[in-house]
C-alpha cells in the first residue's frame, strides 16, 4: 500500500457496522503507520490530538449562527460551542463545505456531557430529520423523526425519563398513518394497530410486557417499498455456503462485509488534516437479484468523506438476496462508518 500521502502519525479508522435489522458486528480499527508502511486490525482507542492544520482559520466561520446573548467558547472546522444568556451550553455542528448546520444540542455543562434542552438534527442538505428534548441527560417529552426527502413526520411519540411512553404513531413518507402503538415504561403494552398504504386497517396486535400476546391480520398488502427486514436477510458475497448453520453463514457474511469495507476505505486528506471525526452513514437496497441500488449517503461529515463512503459502498455489489415467503425481496440496509483519528 502506498503510504506516502500520510503524515508521520498513526491514523485510526474505525469501521462500525450495524445493519438495519439490528444485527451487530464488533467495532474494529484499521491503523496506518506511514513510518512503517504497515496496516493492522486492532481495538479502537479514544485519544485527542491537535489537527495538522490549525483550526484558527475557521475561528469566526460560524459566528453568524450565534443568537443574541450567546458567547462563543470555541470553534473549529466543523462546529462551534457557545453559552447562551440562560447559562445553557450549545453545540452546533456543520457540513463545512456548505456551512449547513446538521446538529444542534443544548447541554448543562461546558464539557458537553449532559444533554439538557433541545436537540435537532438535519441532513447534510439542511432538511430536518429529528427533534427531541432532554432533561439532565435523559430524553423526555415529544420526539419526532422526519422523512429525509418529503420532510414529513414518519414517527412521533413521547419519552419519560429516557423511555417511550403513551401512544406512538408511525407514518409513511407521504404522511399516511401506518401504525399506532402504546408504550409503558419503554415497553409495548396493550393494543396496537397497523394500516395499509391506502389507510385501511391491516393488523391488530396486543402486546403484554413488550411481547406479542395475539395478532389478527385483516388485510394483506404487498408493498413496493423495500423491506427493512425479512424472514431471511441478504448475505454479503456468496453467503458463505460452506458454513453449516444459518447463524454461522450470517456471521461469516458479516465478517466478509466488514473486511471489504476496512480494506478499501481511506481517511480523506482534508478531513484528516482538520481533525474531522464522526459517524458517516450510507443506505442502500439489496434487490431481488443480489445487486445494490438506491445508494445514498445519509450523513457524510464533509464532501470528501461523503465521496469516499459512496465509493466504498459501490464496491459492495454482490449479495445473496433476502427471502420472504420463499420469494426474493428488496431489503434496505443502513451502514454506519465511524471515522476516528488517533
Amino acid at each position: 500500500m502506498n503510504t506516502s500521502i500520510y503524515h508521520p502519525m498513526r491514523i485510526l479508522l474505525v469501521v462500525f457496522i450495524s445493519l438495519l435489522f439490528h444485527s451487530c458486528i464488533p467495532m474494529v480499527g484499521v491503523s496506518y503507520n506511514s513510518s512503517s508502511g504497515n496496516s493492522s486490525v486492532n481495538s479502537p482507542k479514544t485519544n485527542t490530538r491537535t489537527p495538522l492544520i490549525t483550526n484558527q482559520v475557521y475561528n469566526d466561520w460560524y459566528d453568524s449562527f450565534l443568537e443574541e446573548g450567546e458567547k462563543k467558547i470555541r470553534s473549529d472546522y466543523s462546529s462551534i460551542v457557545s453559552k447562551n444568556s440562560e447559562g445553557t451550553y450549545v453545540k452546533r455542528v456543520f457540513f463545512p463545505d456548505t456551512k449547513t448546520m446538521t446538529h444542534y444540542n443544548e447541554y448543562s455543562d461546558e464539557q458537553l456531557s449532559v444533554k439538557n434542552g433541545s436537540e435537532k438534527v438535519w441532513s447534510d442538505q439542511g432538511k430536518i430529520t429529528s427533534s427531541a428534548e432532554y432533561s439532565e441527560g435523559q430524553q423526555t417529552g415529544l420526539y419526532k423523526r422526519f422523512d429525509r426527502k418529503s420532510g414529513k413526520v414518519v414517527s412521533e411519540g413521547n419519552y419519560l425519563a429516557g423511555k417511550k411512553t403513551g401512544l406512538w404513531k408511525s407514518f409513511s413518507p407521504e404522511g399516511i398513518l401506518m401504525g399506532e402503538t402504546k408504550y409503558e415504561n419503554g415497553q409495548k403494552e396493550g393494543k396496537a394497530k397497523y394500516y395499509t398504504e391506502e389507510g385501511e386497517l391491516s393488523v391488530r396486535t396486543e402486546y403484554r410486557a413488550d411481547t406479542i400476546y395475539n395478532t389478527k391480520i385483516l388485510k394483506v398488502q404487498k408493498s413496493m417499498q423495500p423491506m427493512s427486514r425479512s424472514e431471511k436477510m441478504p448475505m454479503f458475497g456468496d453467503g458463505c455456503p460452506e458454513e453449516k448453520s444459518l447463524m454461522e453463514q450470517k456471521r461469516c457474511s458479516e465478517n466478509k462485509l466488514l473486511q471489504t469495507v476496512y480494506r478499501n476505505l481511506r481517511y480523506p486528506p482534508m478531513a484528516r488534516e482538520y481533525g474531522l471525526q464522526g459517524m458517516a452513514v450510507v443506505s442502500f437496497v439489496v434487490d431481488e437479484k443480489g445487486g445494490i441500488t438506491d445508494i445514498e449517503v445519509i450523513r457524510g461529515l464533509n464532501q470528501e468523506i461523503t465521496d469516499e463512503v459512496l465509493r466504498v459502498a459501490q464496491l459492495l455489489d454482490t449479495w445473496v438476496p433476502g427471502m420472504q415467503d420463499g420469494e426474493p425481496v428488496r431489503v434496505q440496509y443502513t451502514l454506519p462508518i465511524r471515522f476516528k483519528l488517533e
